[in-house]
């Protein structure tokens, strides 16, 4: 039962079929800076932060391994041990540890403010070109669709599944959000083949041990 969530959104990933290019290597710069702001975490990262509609979202993966108050977190893990993929594309938190690492003034974004993202770029068929970086430096070709005129700038850091075992690094990115006021993992897949965005309300994610990336929203 907790194999299927992982196998499910890898044959999605694999399903999902565009045809669209992008120009190779390029990393998106930061927006104008007067729709930046700056933050630093309790392990002494420091995250640009960009202003879509009236909220400011992380434009970088979170990558703390320990919560506000300092707690080492158990389930922050880095894709295939490697910390040089920390750098790269932030780690990989269970649900229970998205929400520990939350910093204070900070918060994971809702599935109402999921939803305004996305359908702000277009709905659901082609909001994921418009959130994730062009190029392939961090997607796989052909990153289909990518503009980032969102400036969120998300990245295909892959996911652990309940297995252990790391996938899609390059292909997927998934991200981590809260439904039912905060009491249920909202879920959002956006893949290197595709502008659309996949999301779900999903239960069983609380405690099947999978670990998503995590953009979080400031208060």
């Amino acid at each position: 039962m907790l194999l299927s969530k992982t196998i499910k959104i890898v044959l999605i990933s694999f399903m999902i079929v565009n045809f669209s290019s992008c120009k190779e290597g390029a990393v998106d710069p930061p927006p104008a800076s007067d729709q930046n702001i700056s933050f630093t975490d309790v392990d002494g990262n420091t995250y640009q932060a960009v202003k879509i509609g009236t909220n400011y979202w992380m434009r970088e993966n979170y990558k703390a391994v320990k919560s506000a108050d300092g707690q080492n977190l158990q389930s922050a893990y880095v894709y295939d041990e490697n910390n040089s993929n920390a750098v790269a594309y932030g780690r990989l938190y269970t649900w229970s540890d998205a929400l520990l690492a939350t910093p204070e003034g900070w918060h994971l974004p809702t599935q109402a403010e999921w939803e305004e993202l996305i359908n702000s770029f277009g709905g659901s068929s082609v909001a994921g070109g418009n959130l994730k970086e062009t190029g392939t430096a961090h997607w796989n070709s052909p990153n289909s669709g990518a503009t980032n005129s969102s400036g969120l700038t998300t990245v295909a850091g892959g996911f652990r599944g309940p297995d252990g075992v790391y996938y899609e690094l390059g292909k997927h990115g998934s991200y981590w959000g809260t439904a039912e006021n905060g009491s249920e993992p909202y879920c959002v897949y956006i893949y290197n083949t595709s502008a659309n965005v996949i999301k779900e309300v999903s239960p069983i994610d609380k405690t099947s041990g999978i670990a998503f990336a995590v953009r979080y929203v400031k208060d």
